[in-house]
């Protein structure tokens, strides 16, 4: 996944910063953005540009970031995926790419396997290209 991210890369509720420390280490500016001050942090210590802040607060270089990633899940902060993804729309530049990580059906095993789960279940979303024209450390 790290190898199909371009130009400065802002990762989203990046936690502890793995992905922030990975990125740089293959040549990116990268920022991780995440609500807990103890990620930014951690972030921090590994090396890494972490922001204690929201993805819908104000973000440096807003319209500029050619990756913006969602990994571990992150499709679900704020509780509203099409507003999430149209507030990335606003931070990536025109021909950005947002990387979203999302599970196959059938994860809570305490379930019963339903009809979307299995092999025949829709593959993850491995990326996608959008068309829709606090603080750093």
């Amino acid at each position: 996944m790290l190898r199909r991210c371009k130009g400065r890369v802002l990762d989203i509720g990046g936690g502890a910063g793995r992905l922030v420390e990975a990125l740089l280490h293959r040549g990116h500016c990268t920022l991780g953005i995440d609500v807990s001050p103890s990620a930014v942090i951690t972030t921090v210590r590994r090396g890494g540009a972490a922001q204690h802040c929201s993805v819908f607060d104000p973000i440096p270089g807003e319209g500029t970031w050619g990756t913006a990633l969602l990994i571990d899940g992150n499709i679900g902060i704020g509780g509203d995926p099409c507003r999430l993804l149209r507030r990335i729309r606003d931070l990536v530049h025109g021909q950005g790419l947002l990387i979203v990580e999302t599970a196959s059906g059938g994860v809570d095993e305490r379930r019963a396997p339903g009809p979307n789960s299995g092999p025949r279940a829709a593959p993850p979303t491995r990326g996608l290209t959008p068309r829709i024209s606090g603080r750093v450390y």
